[in-house]
């Protein structure tokens, strides 16, 4: 008994100190990781205050684009996009550190991450790393120092994000800004207005901007007037009236088709509210142009048209 007591004892000595080391190294991990986290944060903010002068950017650029879709708000918005922002703004990086911000951007770890999923936080990497894309693309629209084929290839994946991104919440609590749909439309308009874009890709771009309203979400966050932005981009680089017109007929159609369908419905109403939100948004953004008054005159009597059908006028 006295032997078997002392084996048992021994071994139960041996499991807590197992456990009590499992756990130290668990505690540990967990403290470098905050201080990783700590130590990238404090960083950028230093290069903030110091107005980013006399600082080696790229040796930070991997972390930064490693936590670009991170839930803190402060450092994923306030500091890591904004830091980007200025770098690019700048001219502070070299093309193969833009090259690859736009190449890393666009990959299935960042703009397509966990593409489908809602209402977790992997939207604020896909967000994010849209937005990171559109800077690269906006700036390489100056002086094309990028390779055309990963032009081309951002382009696709523009009009690719905004057709399968399911997770359309505008601000979250407590993390900020995910605004996937608002983003999306950034890097779609940038993308357009590069000059590589070709004019056989401006139907494609139309249905993506569609296919937002057509999404089980009610914007609440000014989303359809980043989307408009999409459609100024397509009318300078030749989309023509009857194009515009045709797509806002078929808007129409499409509404027209659910209402038949499921009648005075909670779908039919959030459809209706994005499809019917947006085409007001662009009579007015037409209207500033002063050039679009056929179509103008287009909207106006599909609006009408929905108004009377709604209230039975």
């Amino acid at each position: 008994m006295k032997a078997g007591s002392g084996v048992q004892k021994n071994f139960m000595t041996i499991t807590l100190i197992m456990k009590f080391t499992a756990c130290s190294h668990m505690s540990g991990r967990n403290n470098v990781n905050r201080g990783f986290y700590m130590d990238l944060k404090s960083r950028l903010q230093d290069f903030k205050k110091n107005d980013d002068e006399g600082n080696d950017y790229e040796i930070v650029m991997d972390e930064m684009i490693e936590n670009i879709g991170h839930p803190d708000p402060e450092l994923r918005d306030q500091l890591i996009y904004t830091t980007f922002y200025w770098w690019v703004e700048k001219d502070l990086l070299s093309v193969n550190s833009l090259r690859k911000l736009l190449s890393v951007s666009l990959d299935d770890s960042h703009l397509f991450y966990k593409i489908g999923e809602r209402s977790t936080d992997t939207v604020f990497t896909r967000s994010f790393s849209s937005l990171a894309a559109a800077l690269v693309l906006r700036k390489d629209a100056e002086n094309q120092r990028l390779p055309k084929e990963l032009i081309l290839e951002g382009i696709d994946k523009s009009i690719q994000y905004l057709q399968e991104e399911r997770d359309t919440r505008g601000y979250v609590q407590g993390k900020g800004w995910a605004h996937s749909i608002a983003h999306g439309a950034d890097l779609l308009a940038a993308s357009i207005r590069h000059p590589y874009f070709p004019s056989e890709k401006i139907a494609a771009c139309l249905e993506a901007v569609k296919s937002c309203c057509e999404k089980e979400a009610i914007y609440m966050d000014d989303e359809d007037e980043r989307l408009i932005f999409v459609i100024e981009a397509l009318l300078q680089k030749g989309l023509t009236q009857q194009q515009l017109m045709e797509w806002v007929h078929s808007m129409h159609d499409h509404l027209k088709k659910q209402f038949e369908e499921t009648g005075y419905s909670v779908p039919f109403f959030k459809k209706k509210k994005n499809f019917l939100d947006l085409l007001k948004s662009l009579y007015f953004r037409l209207g500033y142009s002063q050039k679009s008054k056929e179509v103008q005159k287009e909207i106006s009597m599909v609006l009408e048209q929905w108004h009377k059908t709604i209230y039975r006028i």
